[in-house]
């Protein structure tokens, strides 16, 4: 019985040492992740994410997300139960608004949502400095609960939101790849 409790603490280890999506790769959920950068909105940005995740078509976002308010982007694991999507909206939004901009949403989703229950709040900078903030929160879905972290940082004066979610029993696993995706984000340099 020893034996069995070292193995999987040894496994464990092994494990949290995969953990990190700048190295060779992320194992989660028995399988393997491999991180690259992708470029969105015209390379407005760069943001590490899944290579084996795929962008979600037209027709799959207007089912998934059936009020119509979807992101622009969405990438996506084959069973589509992990999604991480971003909207660049043609809003201003400094760097010094960060802060109000993710208190304004969470306030208001709080008061029109009496179904979700906020976790937490918080504010990170990215490898290149800029200031992000998130909060996350589990609301009820079909499927079951749903987690998700809403973020906003400043990209090139304008507004990045960004929506991660996967489903609440994923949450321990997924939120520390999440942040690190987060902080990944990165302006690139606008051709004109």
């Amino acid at each position: 019985m020893e034996d069995i409790e070292i193995a999987r603490l040894k496994n464990l280890e092994r494990m949290k040492s995969h953990q990190d999506i700048y190295g060779e790769e992320v194992w989660i959920d028995g399988g393997a992740l491999h991180f690259t950068p992708k470029y969105l909105f015209d390379g407005a940005f760069s943001v590490f994410l899944p290579a084996e995740f795929q962008e979600m078509s037209e027709s799959m976002k207007k089912s998934k997300y059936p009020t119509k308010d979807y992101p622009a982007v969405v990438h996506s694991n084959l069973m589509t139960d992990i999604n991480i999507g971003f909207n660049l909206l043609d809003v201003q939004l400094a760097g010094s608004q960060v802060e109000s901009a993710v208190t304004g949403i969470k306030s208001g989703l709080s008061e029109s949502r009496s179904d979700i229950k906020i976790l937490t709040t918080d504010f990170l900078e990215t490898k290149t400095h800029n200031k992000i903030g998130y909060f996350d929160f589990i609301t009820p879905s079909q499927d079951g609960p749903l987690y998700q972290m809403l973020a906003f940082l400043s990209m090139h004066g304008k507004y990045l939101q960004i929506n991660c979610n996967c489903r609440e029993k994923s949450m321990e696993t997924w939120n520390p790849i999440f942040i690190q995706i987060l902080v990944s984000i990165k302006p690139e340099v606008r051709k004109s």
